[in-house]
């Protein structure tokens, strides 16, 4: 059973490493994929980077939006990153609630971590809709559209 399965290791580390060689292998395989947000943060985050880095990896620009290019796509990412660095502090001078015991003040903390994100996910995924809805709609430019949904996100996502 062990010469199998050291077989079958070789043989697919080869079948990879062949694919890669040649160009066929997608980088997306070889990323870990996203870990389901409630098992990825164990603890609030005590650095802003690690906080921004679990925003950056759920929010991951789409080339196949039809009415966001790339660049726009990160613009709106970049917005989201920007009004979390500016809400970091509070977050981090945030007291503890004082009935609740220890356990639950840290329980607390890791669930406000857990809502930044998913209120970031939420807004890059709505402002995403609204663009094709006021791409179909063709009352203003797609320039003018993309300027008003940059204001507007960052208005929204300064309620965080």
């Amino acid at each position: 059973a062990c010469e199998q399965t050291c077989t079958n290791k070789r043989t697919a580390f080869f079948l990879i490493y062949r694919a890669a060689v040649s160009g066929v292998l997608a980088t997306s395989l070889l990323e870990r994929p996203v870990t389901p947000l409630q098992d990825e943060i164990q603890e609030a985050p005590t650095q802003l980077e690690v906080l921004q880095e679990l925003i950056r990896r759920r929010i991951q620009p789409d080339s196949s939006h039809q009415t966001l290019s790339v660049d726009q796509q990160r613009e709106m990412a970049g917005i989201l990153i920007s009004e979390v660095n500016a809400c970091w502090r509070d977050i981090r001078q945030q007291i503890d609630y004082p009935f609740f015991n220890e356990v639950e003040n840290h329980e607390l903390n890791r669930r406000i971590a857990v809502h930044i994100v998913t209120v970031c996910i939420a807004l890059f995924r709505r402002y995403s809709e609204s663009a094709d809805e006021l791409s179909k709609r063709q009352v203003f430019s797609s320039e003018a559209n993309h300027a008003r949904m940059k204001i507007q996100l960052s208005m929204d996502a300064r309620k965080l």
